[in-house]
């Protein structure tokens, strides 16, 4: 995990992790490229999680934004220690928190 935040830091990437003693629980990370283009189509964003397909069964939520050409971009990735509205509400406090107070988000679609 030391040698992943490390990477993460190294190469320019925003991260937020929880943790409890001293092992990391929910660990959520984007690109300020990312978040750029998210605060210029602030329409459409899509959630999905997949689960049991890592070596630690933590569930991966994946967030995409949709422009103006139906293309999609990635926006933020959350590793989370289990499907929890606690867990899914610290990730969107978190991408919240990136963006602009003039920023609103239009649509979330999830399953």
């Amino acid at each position: 995990m030391q040698q992943l935040l490390t990477k993460l830091s190294k190469h320019n990437y925003i991260e937020w992790h929880r943790t409890s003693g001293d092992i990391v629980t929910d660990l959520f990370w984007t690109h300020l490229i990312n978040i750029e283009i998210l605060r210029a189509f602030p329409h459409v964003l899509i959630m999905d999680c997949t689960y049991k397909t890592n070596t630690y069964y933590f569930p991966l939520l994946q967030i995409v934004g949709v422009i103006y050409t139906n293309m999609t971009f990635s926006v933020a990735y959350t590793y989370m220690n289990a499907e929890k509205e606690d867990n899914y509400t610290w990730t969107l406090i978190a991408l919240r928190s990136l963006l602009d107070d003039n920023c609103f988000l239009g649509v979330i679609v999830t399953d």
